[in-house]
């Protein structure tokens, strides 16, 4: 007998077992079984067939099963997901690539209540633009002028959809966290979270931020001011002074200092009392702010009845005569106690910067030399500093 799995010499498919094409599946399987009868092939084929055939519906039958378990599957999944969607307390949407509305929940609708309101047939008709929707919020939002200029800009964001949270007031909901993201296809997704909470913390962070800074200004103040005279106290005026000192040296401008001093105040207090010696502080301290220019003159006290006057951009000559109109100032002030008046006077050393001061301090010291030789010289006299 001719082998039955050699190729014929025309190369087409060999036969099979007893000279007959098996052709592939179930239908090759029955075919088989026919060949085999007409054949009158043996039990033992009969019996191969029927195993084979009886194999393939086994086959058969899981795969048909399975395919309606994953269908099932996918069901119950795309049923679940579109449960969560719908009913998630944020609101979610999704445009195509052309900014329709093909997807959202109750809460998104919400949201955009007037625009469904006046849109729904759009809505459901898969015709909604995300401009459209844009539009009726700027409308009741806006002044009329702005509107297209913000439906325009809103419409270009809508189109980044980079993921990053932006925050959006909605008349009637309040603040909302906006996030969107775009899809391997083209559309762009994006949900809201509820920020109002978060908005009244900020808020009320921000007023106490602002308490804090107001009371950090008054602290100040009153650390930077002489709680009696109302001047600057010792450690504001030298700070001043220790930065015109340095804008002097950079600049080539002018600068002097006066040291003021009320003479013979300890025997006002001493005759008068302490109460009346603060009205005689006061009283001078006032006179002297008064004399001075107003945002560039400074005046501090930096200790009992001295004082330190300031004066940028002056040189000697102009510190000499506001140092001269000053003590003529003071001893024009009428003072009274027990019923009987009096005055007092006062003794001021000037000095001007010059390149050997190597700090404020240099400067303040020498005005303070000459203020006491103008005390030694007899008081109530104003006395130049040597360069």
């Amino acid at each position: 007998m001719e082998d039955a799995r050699r190729p014929d010499s025309s190369g087409s498919q060999a036969p099979g077992l007893l000279g007959v094409i098996v052709p592939p599946g179930a239908a090759g399987i029955a075919g088989l079984a026919a060949a085999l009868a007409e054949r009158g092939a043996s039990a033992l084929a009969f019996g191969v067939t029927a195993l084979l055939l009886g194999a393939w519906s086994l086959w058969a039958g899981l795969r048909r099963r399975k395919a309606v378990a994953d269908a099932l599957r996918l069901s119950a999944e795309h049923r679940m997901l579109r449960e969560s969607v719908e009913n998630n307390p944020m609101p979610f949407a999704v445009y195509d690539d052309r900014d329709h509305l093909i997807a959202w929940n109750k809460a998104y609708e919400a949201t955009h209540a007037e625009a469904f309101r006046r849109l729904r047939d759009r809505a459901a008709q898969g015709r909604l633009l995300y401009g459209d929707l844009v539009r009726v919020t700027a409308e009741a939002t806006l002044p009329a002028d702005e509107v297209a200029a913000h439906v325009a800009q809103r419409v270009r964001q809508q189109r980044v959809a980079d993921g990053v949270g932006v925050d959006r007031e909605y008349p009637g909901l309040g603040w909302l966290r906006v996030c969107k993201f775009a899809t391997p296809s083209g559309a762009v997704a994006g949900f809201a979270l509820d920020i109002n909470e978060l908005k009244e913390r900020e808020a009320a962070l921000k007023a106490q931020i602002g308490l804090t800074e107001a009371l950090a200004r008054q602290l100040r103040e009153l650390a930077d001011t002489d709680a009696l005279t109302g001047t600057a106290s010792r450690r504001a005026f030298m700070e001043r002074a220790a930065a015109e000192f340095q804008r002097a040296r950079r600049y080539g401008h002018g600068l002097t200092v006066a040291m003021l001093d009320i003479d013979d105040f300890k025997g006002v207090n001493d005759r008068h009392g302490h109460g009346v010696g603060d009205q005689v502080l006061a009283r001078v301290a006032a006179m002297c702010m008064a004399q001075l220019r107003d945002g560039t003159d400074h005046c501090g006290r930096l200790g009992g009845e001295e004082f330190g006057i300031l004066l940028p951009e002056t040189e000697l000559a102009g510190a000499q005569a506001t140092a001269e109109r000053l003590r003529a100032a003071i001893r024009e002030l009428a003072f009274e106690a027990s019923g009987r008046g009096f005055a007092v006077s006062a003794s001021i050393g000037v000095a001007e910067l010059n390149p050997g001061d190597e700090s404020f301090d240099g400067l303040l010291a020498r005005a303070d030399m000459a203020l006491y030789q103008a005390k030694a010289m007899g008081r109530d006299r104003v006395v130049l500093a040597a360069a």
